[in-house]
């Protein structure tokens, strides 16, 4: 009898319960990815010889690395250590390229957002920075996620169990946040530096922690992530020491007073309740966290922040700032240069103004800003949806968003179409990567940027995995 496997993750689903009765431990060794563990025959033997690193060594390596960096370094703003990593695993994606078909999907929509780029370039020729050497870095900058990506692809492909691979890396994160932790409290109750002599922004009667990161965002973004993570720990395994951990770093991400982190603390949560239980469920934590965010807003200072910054972006006063102005003025340059932008390294973005100052902020208004002028650019990459609309224009805004959705957005699918919760912690990171990004550059962020694409990464192995083992299916049983 001849039989055909169609019909998308549905048919897949019901093809693995079928086979799972009729032939559970011939199934559990060709499609368990769905649980944790890749086909020996769907990874391995499609990629011939194999690294002997692993995704779970490089990014510990990669962290410890940073968190050195930033410790003897408490001033810097970035380092190069994720460009390195980029270029070390730059043939691990070149193999990874020709085993998934999304790989060439997203390289094709990377080549016309580059071609957009530079179409604008040869239009308009802006000075002020050295071209094409700006826009040829620039690029170089924005293939960095999709490249770092590509690389832990492969790298979980030839593991014999991603998904526990992919947990210890969770819990990895979690230990660091733990390790940042223990500054953030002192930095609650410093005086204005924290231990490392690093100074501490007071906002509103509150000094805003800062822990080992150096910046108070990325140690909001840790604590996060851990805090996600650990959740993910507590509903899935049941386990109560998780659950203490999840309470603890959440309330710590409170008292960091990001709203950006809070927010996307609180809308993840809902997804990993219902991950494990009914969708009442999930809709009553929505209605919890909801009632919990207005307790927060109304009756705490933390709430008077809130409200302070978003009175401050919203009036005249706001509009002056350099992060509500890239927004502005690049949607205004997207519009005077309809539909490709200014072209690569003009505007908002490192080679802008690392390679000189480029002319279009002359031209804009933006070298008076504080944060923005010639001497002082510090913010000038605070807005990062200004940047991709002032030098790609409509058209290449358009490329991007597809281009984040195929490369990042397969963890939302990975968990909505085979229900796999594994995909959760994924789903957490890029939803934070998308908060952040209204201010500031996550993408091609050395901490979160490395963490969004080795989590998406662990979630497209699993669908390449999968879409193998369907495969197989499908020939053995016609």
């Amino acid at each position: 009898m001849r039989m055909r496997v169609t019909g998308g993750a549905n048919s897949i689903r019901s093809e693995v319960s079928r086979r799972r009765l009729n032939d559970r431990g011939r199934f559990s060794r060709n499609v368990d990815i769905l649980t944790g563990r890749v086909s020996v025959r769907g990874a391995r033997g499609r990629q011939g010889q194999l690294a002997s690193i692993s995704a779970l060594a490089v990014l510990v390596v990669y962290l410890i690395g940073l968190q050195i960096y930033y410790i003897a370094i408490p001033t810097a703003s970035s380092s190069l250590l994720d460009e390195g990593l980029a270029g070390l695993l730059a043939v691990y994606a070149l193999r990874a390229y020709f085993i998934s078909l999304r790989l060439k999907y997203i390289f094709v929509l990377f080549m016309i957002y580059v071609g957009i780029n530079f179409f604008g370039n040869v239009i308009f020729h802006y000075g002020g920075v050295s071209q094409p050497w700006a826009a040829f870095l620039d690029m170089i900058l924005d293939l960095k996620p999709f490249l770092i990506e590509a690389g832990f692809l492969y790298l979980f492909l030839k593991s014999s169990n991603p998904k526990a691979e992919m947990e210890s890396m969770c819990v990895v994160v979690i230990v660091l946040a733990l390790a940042n932790s223990t500054l953030v409290l002192y930095d609650l109750n410093a005086n204005g530096d924290n231990l490392l002599g690093h100074p501490l922004q007071f906002r509103n009667g509150l000094y805003q922690p800062v822990g080992f990161q150096a910046y108070q965002v990325r140690s909001a973004a840790l604590t996060m992530i851990g805090a996600t993570f650990a959740t993910y720990f507590a509903l899935s395994r049941r386990s109560t020491v998780m659950q203490i951990v999840a309470v603890y770093l959440a309330a710590l991400v409170f008292a960091h007073q990001s709203v950006k982190e809070l927010a996307t603390f609180l809308l993840i949560l809902p997804f990993f309740v219902a991950s494990r239980g009914s969708k009442s469920s999930g809709v009553a934590i929505w209605a919890f966290a909801l009632l919990g965010l207005s307790f927060i807003i109304l009756a705490t200072p933390v709430g008077e922040l809130i409200l302070g910054r978003i009175a401050f972006f919203a009036n005249e006063t706001g509009l002056d700032t350099a992060r509500t102005l890239l927004l502005v003025r690049g949607f205004e340059i997207a519009t005077d240069h309809f539909p490709f932008g200014s072209g690569a390294g003009t505007f908002g973005s490192a080679p802008s103004y690392q390679l000189g100052y480029s002319d279009l902020y002359y031209d804009y208004g933006m070298n008076t800003i504080y944060g923005a002028t010639r001497d002082h650019p510090s913010f000038l990459q605070d807005a990062y949806w200004g940047k991709i609309l002032g030098q790609s224009g409509f058209s290449g805004t358009v490329v991007y968003i597809m281009l984040l959705y195929s490369a990042f957005g397969i963890a939302f699918k990975l968990n909505r179409l085979l229900r796999n919760s594994s995909a959760l912690p994924a789903c957490a990171v890029v939803l934070l990567a998308l908060m952040t990004s209204t201010a500031s550059s996550p993408f091609s962020d050395d901490f979160l940027g490395v963490i969004l694409a080795a989590f998406s990464a662990y979630a497209l192995s699993a669908l390449v995995s999968v879409n193998m083992n369907s495969r197989d299916m499908s020939a053995q049983m016609r």
